[in-house]
């Protein structure tokens, strides 16, 4: 009987073993699942970081071509604003300069008119025909 019972000792202790052995393998199993599962959990949150890091980017271009736009826009009105400043400036100096042509022309006629209105009074008075003839007025010699 001795002999059985060593048997069954050593079959015993061999499933034992086999029995650790299986739970080894599968808590080792379960540790490559789980560094799997940690290194995938890693990977996505990498991703993550990386696609915010990309929005941000391109939030930041965004802003910064509205930025140039923006400043475009700004050139863009000054310079509207200078050709106007430009035009008012024409504008004025056409005006007085019409001013001026109107203002000498007019002197220029007054001047011419009272020449000929002098020379006229001259030559009548030359002549001896006076301003007024309305009869009554004495007349220049005969």
């Amino acid at each position: 009987m001795r002999h059985g019972a060593k048997k069954e000792e050593e079959e015993e202790e061999e499933e034992e073993e086999e029995e650790e052995e299986e739970e080894e393998e599968e808590e080792e199993e379960e540790e490559e699942e789980e560094e799997e599962e940690e290194e995938e959990e890693e990977e996505e949150e990498e991703e993550e970081e990386e696609e915010e890091e990309e929005e941000e980017e391109e939030e930041e271009e965004e802003e910064e071509e509205e930025e140039e736009e923006e400043e475009e826009e700004e050139e863009e009105e000054e310079e509207e604003e200078e050709e106007r400043r430009r035009r008012r400036r024409r504008s004025r100096r056409r005006r007085r300069r019409r001013r001026r042509r109107r203002r000498r022309r007019r002197r220029r006629r007054r001047r011419r008119r009272r020449r000929r209105r002098r020379r006229r009074r001259r030559r009548r008075r030359r002549d001896g025909i006076l301003f007024c003839q309305g009869g009554t007025h004495e007349r220049g010699p005969k």
